[in-house]
């Protein structure tokens, strides 16, 4: 009976992973999850143990999602969503818009800036 500390031989890797290449016996490893470590020489070793638990499964209940639905109270809040402003009086100010020396601003996500109207006009042209 084998320990889990065991390494497995090569020929006993050959028929396990279903390949006689070090290159594709690897591969077959890294598919199956299978933890192993690759010598000097080319060569995939890795202890029996490894091999009846394979990396992928260990844990696999913690990572599990124990809520059924996403919290949509969070997603939905305004203060989350918009941002919170530097000025207060400010809050009506549409996302990604902002005050310039002289104009309402758009700021775009490539960096590019577009003027909008001047900081006269209402809220209603903002």
């Amino acid at each position: 009976m084998r320990n889990d500390h065991d390494i497995i031989p090569k020929e006993e890797m050959i028929e396990l992973t279903g390949h006689h290449y070090k290159s594709k016996q690897c591969e077959a490893l890294y598919r199956a999850g299978i933890f192993f470590i690759k010598r000097p020489d080319g060569h995939p070793k890795t202890t029996s143990g490894h091999f009846m638990n394979p990396v992928k499964y260990i844990n696999r209940e913690k990572h599990k999602s124990t809520t059924k639905e996403p919290n949509f109270e969070a997603i939905f809040r305004s203060n989350i969503m918009t941002g919170k402003r530097k000025n207060s009086d400010d809050n009506w100010i549409p996302p990604r818009v902002y005050c310039g020396r002289s104009a309402y601003e758009f700021k775009h996500h490539n960096g590019s800036v577009i003027r909008l109207c001047s900081l006269d006009c209402t809220q209603y042209v903002v």
